[in-house]
């Protein structure tokens, strides 16, 4: 996803964040469509999680499901 951060925000490699923000289209003129991005108004530092990655098919540990 497209992310907007605040000015003079920078993230480094491998860093993890929680963001909150709002949700909006751009238009991206190689595809000639519009593609969601979401434009960051709080950003917090995270530990990295347990498992880090999540792939389709794949029960990640680090979600609760609903039952």
């Amino acid at each position: 996803m497209v992310v907007q951060l605040p000015d003079g925000q920078h993230l480094k490699n491998d860093q993890w964040v929680n963001v909150e923000g709002k949700l909006s289209t751009i238009y991206y003129q190689p595809f000639k469509a519009n593609f969601p991005y979401l434009k960051v108004t709080k950003i917090n530092q995270i530990e990295r999680p347990d498992e880090s990655y999540t792939f389709r098919g794949y029960d990640n540990p680090n979600i609760k499901k609903q039952k």
